[in-house]
């Protein structure tokens, strides 16, 4: 399992106004190693599984301006999503034990 937080931020300060935004993304996955043996046959029959499940992806950004007279405006929006999960091929003899397997 793991687990990666990006974050960025960029200001601004001039005489009259003071602008910044700050950026942020967050996403954890993990892989599974799954290894299949079918011992009815001999030699031994093994297949090797990578998967990858389903994982979170969330975004968020904030932009502030502040005018020095007082006035502030935050804006802040985030967007979520999921990637879809994925297994992931191994070498060709592997592929084929699998057939064999299942």
């Amino acid at each position: 399992r793991a687990a990666l937080v990006l974050t960025g931020n960029v200001t601004v300060d001039m005489d009259f106004v003071t602008a910044g935004t700050e950026v942020s993304f967050e996403t954890e996955s993990k892989l599974d190693f799954i290894t299949t043996v079918k011992f009815s046959e001999y030699p031994f029959l093994v297949c090797m599984q990578m998967d990858k499940d389903s994982f979170p992806f969330r975004e968020y950004l904030v932009k502030s301006e502040s005018l020095h007279s007082g006035k502030t405006l935050v804006s802040r929006k985030g967007r979520k999503s999921v990637v879809p999960g994925s297994e992931f091929p191994l070498h060709q003899e592997n592929s084929d034990m699998c057939k064999k397997v299942f």
